[in-house]
């Protein structure tokens, strides 16, 4: 199977992370409730319009995200947690068949995991590259896209 991926660098990022997400077909009410914990009680301010879900492992619910920038809080009685990316490379896979009209979560996710499998089995059969156990499901507006992390590797550098 050959899955088209983009190749891109990606600088340093801030997300604001919901630490519970019990009901992920519920997530708009979820992403409501944020934005205006984000608005009335924080100084952060969303960045663009894409909502990130932090995929672990195929038994945890997926955690949703959002970018944000802004001066650092206490967060925690709003059960949110900040969190610093470094600059790493991205694969991206752009899902040109699914859109948010016509996905449920779960297919989601199944599909997402096979297309991490595949995708991890042909990054490491090249020398020194290795995927990040994670993944990111971000939705931008009608668009899906997965995200996968390539490890970095200090001994090259």
């Amino acid at each position: 199977m050959k899955i088209s991926l983009r190749e891109i660098p990606q600088g340093r990022k801030r997300f604001l992370k919901a630490k519970n997400l019990e009901d992920i077909h519920n997530w708009l009410s979820h992403l409501a409730e944020i934005k205006n914990i984000l608005s009335l009680h924080s100084n952060f301010q969303i960045v663009g319009n894409q909502v990130y879900f932090e995929v672990v492992s195929k038994d945890s619910t997926p955690q949703m995200m959002l970018e944000v920038i802004g001066v650092p809080i206490p967060l925690e009685r709003y059960a949110l947690s900040l969190i610093d990316t470094a600059n790493c490379t991205s694969l991206i896979y752009q899902f040109s068949d699914i859109n948010l009209f016509n996905s449920d979560f779960e297919g989601l996710l199944e599909t997402s995991w096979n297309l991490y499998e595949e995708v991890t089995k042909g990054v490491s059969e090249r020398p020194g590259s290795k995927l990040l156990e994670f993944f990111h499901i971000v939705l931008n507006d009608d668009k899906i896209e997965l995200h996968f992390f390539r490890q970095k590797d200090y001994i090259q550098k």
